[in-house]
Order: C-alpha cells, then structure tokens, then sequence
C-alpha cells in the first residue's frame, strides 16, 4: 500500500509500489487503499509512471489496459498503446512483447521510429526473433503479415514461409496460437522479404497479452 509509505520513500520507490498494486489487481476490478481511496488497473500504471516516466515495464502493462482509442495523461503528453509501447521500447530495447505488441497495432504501412531508424512491423517481429527465438506470438503474427506466395529471412539466416512460420509457433506453444487465417491477401511473387508489400491487405492477431513481471 503506498499511501502508508515513509514520507521521505523516493519518487521511484513509491511508483514501485503503485506498479506492484497494479499487478495484484485484476482487469476490471479495483483496489482500496488504508486511506480510503479506490484504483483501477490503469490508474494505478498511470500514476507509477506520473512518479518515474522511464518506467519501462510500466509502459508496456498500461498498454495492455487501453483500447484503440483510449489515452492517458502523464509528463504533460498524452499517450496511446502505440506511444506507450514505442516508449517502452526506447527504455528497455530487450522488452520481448513489446516489439509484438507494438507490430500488432500497425497497418501494412505503418512506420515507427526506433533505433535511429524508421521500422514497419515485420521488422519489430524480427527483432523480437532476434532477442527471443522461441517467441510463439511473433512467429505467428510475423506470418499473418507476409504477403500471400512470400517468404522471410529470419535473424537464423532461414528462409521461411508463412505456413512454416505458423507451424513454428504452435511447436512452440500450442495454446496461445489459433488458427487464424488471412483476410484478403494480395497475390505477390515469391521473394525473400523483411517488410509486407505496401498495398497488401492482412490480417494480424491482437495484442499479445503478457504483462511485464
């Protein structure tokens, strides 16, 4: 309970405590306080990082609240799940389901900067590959956004398919990937490709939901 905290507790060690409320608290239910006040989930996430903008973690799980169009005020800015994983991934490159998070809530054309560069979201999947090679989600996603007849070069240097990428990620983890096919996928020619063709239309599972520990 960090309203019963020592008055002389640092900023950061009181939003440590705002976050490990957060996570006892389950999606749709609230927590009180010995001092009589009620939070929510994302109020709690909101104000550990209204104490300690640069906490990362805190980004990424204040995502997983959020609707499309939803937005949180904190530092003066207003933040999306777009923003707020994007940040989280500035504080934290090694963050895993942030990079699948994020690539999940792009369109084919989308851009994000990162990196000192402009990155679309089969990119962020590889990346994600790259830090994490047994990460069923981006497996899965990564193969929901290549363009129909189209192959990729993973981190490995292996040139793949999207069924083999499908088939990777229930190897990997049965559970958590469905059977989802693509929407209305462009016919492309069959190449080694890093990013979806501009124009293809495909379909992307929602946001891996893993908040951070």
């Amino acid at each position: 309970d960090p309203t019963i905290m020592n008055p002389a507790a640092s900023p950061d060690h009181i939003a440590e405590r705002y976050y490990g409320a957060a996570r006892l608290c389950q999606p749709g239910k609230v927590i009180r306080f010995q001092d009589g006040s009620v939070w929510t989930e994302r109020a709690l996430y909101t104000k550990a990082l209204e104490l300690n903008p640069s906490f990362a973690e805190a980004c990424h799980n204040l995502a997983l609240t959020m609707d499309e169009r939803d937005e949180v005020a904190f530092a003066g800015e207003e933040w999306d799940r777009k923003r707020l994983y994007t940040r989280a991934l500035e504080l934290d490159p090694m963050m895993v389901p942030s990079y699948t998070n994020l690539a999940a809530l792009m369109g084919p054309e989308d851009r994000v900067s990162l990196n000192g560069g402009g990155l679309d979201r089969c990119s962020l999947l590889l990346h994600a590959l790259r830090l994490d090679p047994r990460c069923a989600m981006a497996y899965f996603n990564l193969a929901a956004c290549l363009p129909a007849n189209s192959n990729v070069q993973l981190p490995s240097g292996q040139v793949v398919s999207a069924a083999v990428l499908l088939e990777t990620a229930r190897s990997l983890d049965p559970s958590s990937v469905q059977v989802v096919a693509p929407a209305e996928v462009m016919p492309q020619p069959s190449c080694v490709v890093v990013r979806p063709v501009v124009g293809a239309h495909t379909h992307v599972l929602g946001p891996l939901v893993q908040r951070m520990p």
